[in-house]
């Protein structure tokens, strides 16, 4: 099975293959999805019936290719909103659009409204991650509430 996606990928990363959108993985059922924009290139094409003599494989659409989501990815990760802090943006796995993370201080409502994209974005809060031995900056109004409780 990963065999077949690293086979998959290895054409993707020749550049010979436009559209390619992503391979997900499911080892529950030993298969792979192959998600596509547009028609299968010719170089392509015959590759999925190959690899099916080795593990089940489904294609489906999808709506945006790997490079748009990268680049919408990009532009969103860039966008500087005060007071509004996105800890992680990537694509959704069909495809169809992002997932926008903002930390968990900030107002979600508020996220939706003000990062827009062609896309469908998907928003959910999530902590920033911190490198290993770093801790976030604690508020001095918590350190306060602590002090008071003690």
């Amino acid at each position: 099975m990963v065999e077949a996606a690293d086979r998959i990928q290895a054409l993707v990363r020749e550049g010979r293959c436009e559209g390619f959108g992503s391979v997900v993985l499911h080892y529950d059922d030993h298969s792979l999805t192959l998600y596509w924009k547009g028609t299968l290139p010719e170089e392509m094409e015959g590759l999925p019936h190959e690899l099916r003599r080795q593990v089940a494989i489904d294609v489906h659409e999808a709506l945006y290719s790997h490079d748009e989501l990268r680049a919408e990815t990009h532009r969103i990760s860039a966008l500087e909103l005060p007071g509004l802090h996105i800890t992680r943006v990537g694509p959704i796995g069909d495809c169809s659009g992002l997932r926008v993370s903002v930390d968990v201080e900030n107002n979600l409502a508020r996220a939706r409204r003000e990062i827009e994209s062609r896309m469908r974005l998907d928003f959910d809060l999530q902590p920033p991650a911190w490198p290993a031995g770093h801790h976030k900056p604690r508020h001095r109004q918590a350190r306060d509430v602590r002090q008071v409780q003690r």
